[in-house]
Order: structure tokens, then sequence, then C-alpha cells
């Protein structure tokens, strides 16, 4: 479903940037992109606060990497970065593009990263 979900991100993405080049051709804006980080995992998920300031929120280490990868997304040139957990769990309904191996702040190992372009139906 992160991926659904991820590759309709990336396409509604893709008709803002199309329409902002249409409604603003002569301003000087620049384009519109954005990066999405996907990994698969344990996460704590709920109300998370105290009766003064409660937020609804996920946190935990599989939070903190998909944001790492979400944050890789502009130096890969992936509009959409995945995790090789994420992949596995998926099965074989995902089409990749690009693959790297990154290091990412708070892991000492690697991560093995794929772009990805879409889902077999």
């Amino acid at each position: 479903k992160a991926l659904y979900t991820a590759l309709a991100m990336r396409q509604v993405a893709l008709e803002f940037k199309q329409w902002m080049k249409q409604r603003f051709p002569d301003r000087g804006l620049p384009e519109f992109a954005i990066g999405i980080g996907v990994h698969t995992g344990p996460a704590v998920v709920g109300n998370v606060g105290c009766t003064k300031r409660i937020e609804y929120t996920a946190i935990g280490d599989t939070v903190n990497l998909a944001s790492r990868l979400e944050s890789s997304s502009k130096t890969l040139g992936f509009d959409i970065v995945a995790s090789a957990e994420t992949l596995t769990a998926a099965g074989n309904v995902v089409r990749t593009g690009g693959h790297d191996i990154i290091k990412v702040k708070g892991k000492e190992t690697p991560i093995e990263v794929f772009e990805i372009i879409g889902l077999i139906e």
C-alpha cells in the first residue's frame, strides 16, 4: 500500500509541476519536485504527547530510515527511494530503475536502495 501511495503522490506532483509551468511560465520559479522514501518495519503509531499537547504521529527506527531515504532522493536522482526490505515485503510486483548502496546518518551498515518506477498489475 505504501508503494501504491508513493506512486500516486508522484503522479499528483508531476501534474502539479505541469500546472505550475502553465500557470506561471514567466516568473522564474524553481521547478517543483518532491522526493519520497519508503522503508518497511515496525513503528509506533498513535497519539503521542501529554494532555497539554498531543499529536498523532509515527515514530521509531523504521520511520527515521524512511525519512533518511527521502532526504537521499535528490542526490540519487530518484523520485521514490525504497529499501531492499520494502522490495522483499512487496514481492515480485515492483518495477525498479536505479539501484545503489548508501550510507545514512544513524546507521552503521550501508543501506541497499532502489528507485521505484512502477508496479506490475
